[in-house]
């Protein structure tokens, strides 16, 4: 077996198994968040309206609401098996047979519209699994990385969970399409996919299952000691006196509001682009180009923001992504046959890519950096909850917007986005002085704070 220890003890100063660790983790968290964002809204829009796919957009909600119960996972568990991995390994297990028994039924939900609702609850449950093993993996990035690497944690995070999401909606959709296989991958017709969905899930369940096995036999956790009367309530309570202060605040504000310009674009671009006549396998191939830039951007942005700067790279990120509202709508309305449409698309994609992971590594780093430890698993859950439902209620509100902002031949993606456009110049200065408030606080000063 290659012995990567030499490499771990001069890159990274040891933390590089650590670091591939949360990597992996973060990576099956992004199978999941693929499913539900991107490749069933795909596969559900051949039989449902987009309000109905709004419904299925609740099964995302866990990773939004999941600071409800990030304390018990920080208070509760077995010292005997580690204060993270008492979480991480069963969750991980569940998680594993759950995306096993839902590849046995997942063909016949999906192709029955009346089973809007029994498709919605039973991933929102698979999501939860999820979000909650991500408070204990979000803890355990605070306490395994040495402090020079903290802010890293978020590129494994950014890379891990992008890795599985293309996995999930770039690579799967490819795979299950007949034409995108009998164009790039079969010798001969064919008039099955090579990867169908229940395969997909099925697969996915087992590596699961196989990455726990290897928590419980190979993974280490350094003993923390913590405060005797470290309990639900009193966690509760001291992330509540933490986040009062003015600073949090601001910080709260900014993460509720930013995402609302651009949820127009990021929710429907991609169907809307397959309604005008973009072959699903295209799409599916335009995208994979966006993996590496994902990971470039990840490692680069994650690795200059280690000494602050974070906010500046986030405002980089959200113009970008303003402007990509209407970069989205002159796709729309580009001719179709022009020799260079696909030359746009891919061009669209790298600058999306780019915007989206400009701001989400920026805050990430910014957030290991000023969270306690004693409290990282929920703090950092309480911001990452507030920053990511700050996308989850824009997305829901923009898929039940558009269909009553549909005037005529005039679809309500073009009315929404050309607005949402428009609000976020307006919202942008409104921003910027958020965010240099938020950067000229102290780190000391976002530490808990005990009498």
């Amino acid at each position: 077996m290659f012995d990567i220890s030499g490499i771990d003890k001069r890159f990274l100063k040891g933390d590089l198994h650590n670091v591939i660790l949360l990597t992996i983790l973060y990576l099956l968290q992004g199978i999941p968040l693929g499913l539900s964002y991107a490749s069933l809204p795909f596969l559900l829009k051949k039989h449902l309206s987009y309000s109905d796919i709004g419904i299925f957009s609740i099964s995302a909600f866990p990773f939004s609401l999941k600071f409800l119960w990030s304390p018990l996972v920080d208070a509760y568990f077995i010292p005997q098996i580690g204060r993270r991995k008492t979480w991480i390994i069963p969750l991980q297990i569940l998680s594993g047979f759950m995306m096993i028994f839902l590849s046995f039924r997942i063909d016949e939900l999906v192709r029955n519209a009346d089973n809007v609702w029994t498709i919605t609850l039973l991933f929102t449950f698979l999501v939860f699994l999820y979000a909650t093993q991500d408070i204990a993996v979000d803890g355990w990035a605070l306490e395994i990385l040495r402090p020079e690497h903290k802010s890293l944690a978020s590129t494994c995070q950014s890379v891990g969970q992008n890795i599985g999401f293309f996995a999930s909606f770039t690579i799967f959709l490819a795979f299950n399409s007949v034409e995108f296989c009998n164009k790039y991958i079969y010798s001969e017709e064919m008039k099955e996919p090579a990867i169908s969905l229940p395969q997909f899930m099925y697969f996915w369940g087992v590596i699961n299952l196989i990455t726990s096995i290897y928590l419980i036999l190979f993974s280490e956790e350094k003993p923390m000691k913590l405060d005797e009367n470290q309990g639900f309530i009193s966690i509760f309570g001291k992330i509540m006196e933490t986040v009062k202060q003015k600073h949090f605040i601001w910080l709260i504000i900014l993460g509720l509001t930013n995402k609302m310009f651009f949820a127009s674009n990021d929710s429907m671009l991609m169907l809307m682009l397959m309604e005008k006549g973009v072959p699903e396998a295209d799409l599916g191939l335009i995208s994979a180009y966006q993996l590496p830039i994902d990971i470039i951007v990840s490692i680069v942005v994650g690795w200059y923001t280690r000494h602050g700067y974070q906010f500046k790279y986030f405002c980089y990120g959200y113009i970008i992504r303003i402007i990509m509202n209407c970069y989205g709508i002159f796709l729309l309305l580009l001719d179709l046959n022009s020799a260079y449409y696909y030359f746009f698309l891919v061009v669209g994609g790298f600058f999306g890519s780019l915007g989206s992971n400009l701001m989400f590594v920026s805050i990430g780093s910014f957030f290991n950096i000023i969270v306690d430890e004693s409290i990282g698993g929920s703090l950092l859950t309480f911001l990452n909850t507030i920053w990511n439902f700050g996308g989850t209620w824009a997305r829901f509100a923009a898929l039940n917007l558009v269909d009553h902002l549909t005037f005529g031949e005039t679809h309500g993606y073009y009315v929404l986005t050309i607005a949402s456009a428009v609000f976020g110049v307006v919202y942008y200065p409104i921003m910027w002085s958020l965010t240099k408030k938020i950067s000229s606080v102290n780190t000391s000063d976002w530490k808990l704070k005990t009498n």
